[in-house]
């Protein structure tokens, strides 16, 4: 999870911008498991965002977007290239905007009006690769797989009434 501020000035949050610690109640930096309570700090104003059980809550960051990226899935879900990424957009100290930026749609486009807190975004995680989008190959190869088996089934009933027809005119 990243809420730090872009520290090198690159134009986004990655791992150059944030310390990673073992104990996340330090308040020294961030730990990047999953689902364990992180807290990262803000000058001055004290949490930047504190992550329990998969609530992420943000106060103290400054106008901006934000990235958020799922850095280790929880356990028994799927992680690795189907980790969740968004972006939040902060105005005013309020979460006022989600973009889902991952390449599954895990994390939804939330765009609100733009003033509004948004307090009930939520991100999909999927325990296996069935419950994933069918789209693209994946999608096109399922399919195919399931026209060739119903065109294999209207062969075989074809097949099979042109023997009884057979049979009975004998």
């Amino acid at each position: 999870m990243s809420g730090v501020k872009d520290a090198n000035r690159d134009g986004k949050i990655d791992n150059n911008d944030i310390d990673h610690v073992d104990n996340p109640w330090t308040g020294e930096g961030v730990n990047t498991s999953d689902s364990r309570p992180v807290r990262v700090p803000d000058s001055g104003t004290g949490d930047a965002f504190a992550v329990q059980d998969g609530v992420v809550t943000f106060a103290g960051l400054a106008d901006g977007t934000y990235l958020v990226k799922e850095i280790k899935a929880p356990e028994g879900f799927l992680g690795g290239q189907v980790n969740v990424q968004f972006k939040v957009t902060i105005k005013g100290g309020k979460a006022v905007a989600f973009k889902g930026i991952d390449v599954w749609g895990l994390a939804p486009t939330n765009a609100g009006d733009g003033q509004t807190e948004i307090t009930d975004y939520k991100v999909k995680n999927v325990r296996n690769i069935s419950q994933l989008p069918k789209t693209g190959a994946a999608g096109i190869a399922m399919f195919t797989v399931i026209g060739l088996l119903l065109a294999g089934a209207a062969g075989t009933v074809y097949v099979k009434s042109r023997k009884a027809n057979a049979l009975l005119r004998a």
